[in-house]
């Protein structure tokens, strides 16, 4: 038998082919399984960056991340050649600009309001602890144009806030 050849011969599975193990196969399953299981759990993939409470989606990177006070964090953020603010903390500034209700895929109570070409979406992520609150902030013409919101839809939580 040629060396690196896959008919190679291994323990209790003598002339099988080592791809053709159980021990082989069920280990190959078991590791796709924690990387889903951990992906699932931690509602993030590999190629996505997260927050301590959300991750953005794979086509969207982290430009700075600033806390100016202890209590909330803000995220500069790439996507597709514009800029986002993403605010995460307890107390968002809603303004005096009409909000309108917005359905996410996260299925949390999320409000849009636009003024000069910029949208801001907040999102109730939970009722009580920290962080409370994400507030999306990035361009936007209308609730049919807005590229704030389009990443409000593809952000994902994270199950339990980390505490980075």
């Amino acid at each position: 038998m040629a060396a690196g050849s896959r008919d190679q011969v291994s323990g209790d599975n003598l002339g099988r082919p080592v791809a053709d193990s159980p021990i082989c196969c069920n280990s190959l399953m078991m590791t796709g399984l924690l990387w889903l299981l951990a992906g699932f759990l931690l509602g993030s993939f590999p190629g996505h960056q997260c927050g301590e409470s959300f991750c953005v989606p794979a086509d969207a990177t982290f430009a700075a991340r600033r806390t100016p006070v202890p209590d909330f964090n803000l995220y500069d953020v790439l996507r597709l050649h514009q800029h986002f603010v993403i605010y995460e903390g307890n107390f968002p500034q809603t303004g005096k600009t009409p909000r309108l209700t917005v359905k996410l895929p996260m299925n949390k109570p999320a409000t849009l309001a636009i003024a000069d070409e910029r949208g801001s979406v907040i999102v109730q992520i939970q009722d009580r602890g920290w962080p409370e609150f994400l507030d999306i902030n990035g361009p936007c013409r209308s609730a049919e144009e807005c590229p704030a919101l389009d990443l409000a839809r593809a952000i994902t939580l994270l199950s339990k806030p980390n505490s980075n």
